[in-house]
């Protein structure tokens, strides 16, 4: 252990110093982030004490939710994106779109197929991102 009554002043500051700059980067590294959950219509298995709905939930509300510092995560299964929906993601910022499950074996050997798949009605629809600097 260390006796810090014997430390001199300059190493007082020295630790003083060093506690301000952890101090402020677990500040900067802990910056808030929203976390949402999609789940398949009539799905299971939403996290306890989550924001957690239907895709077209978020799809209608889309300036909501698909915004700087968020985490969207899909629950396994399709995801449908219904006719004429469209998504329009613009300007963002640390926006995270992932898929939760583990890789399974597709059609070929070499093909691994995701549980987590958003799909859209009759051709017609989509998730548009626009991150334009001008």
């Amino acid at each position: 252990t260390v006796d810090f009554s014997k430390l001199s002043l300059q190493h007082k500051g020295a630790m003083k110093l060093l506690h301000f700059y952890i101090a402020a980067f677990l500040l900067l590294t802990s910056s808030h982030c929203h976390v949402y959950y999609v789940k398949e219509p009539d799905g299971t298995g939403c996290p306890t004490n989550t924001t957690c709905h239907e895709l077209a939930f978020y799809t209608n509300q889309s300036d909501l939710y698909f915004t700087n510092d968020t985490i969207i995560y899909f629950l396994e299964g399709t995801h449908v994106l219904e006719e004429n929906e469209l998504v329009i993601i613009r300007e963002t910022s640390n926006l995270t779109l992932q898929g939760i499950g583990n890789m399974e074996e597709g059609s070929h050997e070499t093909v691994m197929e995701s549980p987590s798949v958003v799909s859209c009605a009759n051709n017609v629809g989509g998730i548009l991102i626009l991150n334009g600097s001008g």
